[in-house]
């Protein structure tokens, strides 16, 4: 997934990567939207934010591609 999003040109993309470290500075100081995103989430999932409002979690890289608006080839 991070290949797809890395390797597409999206010029107002902002990739977070978070390992859900309560105690991390990301956590503590980052954007108040990433405090609400479900704690259970698996790993590898995505979440797509626009305007301050996340999507549902995403886990399908064919499905984050379409929620992004590129091709999704064989990236992974």
């Amino acid at each position: 997934m991070v290949d797809l999003v890395r390797s597409s040109l999206l010029p107002s993309k902002v990739l977070i990567l978070a390992d859900g470290d309560k105690d991390s500075f990301l956590y503590k100081e980052g954007p108040e939207l990433l405090r609400g995103m479900k704690e259970d989430a698996a790993p590898g999932t995505a979440f797509v934010c626009k305007d301050f409002a996340c999507s549902a979690p995403v886990t399908d890289v064919a499905e984050l591609a379409k929620m992004l608006g590129v091709e999704c080839g064989d990236k992974a």
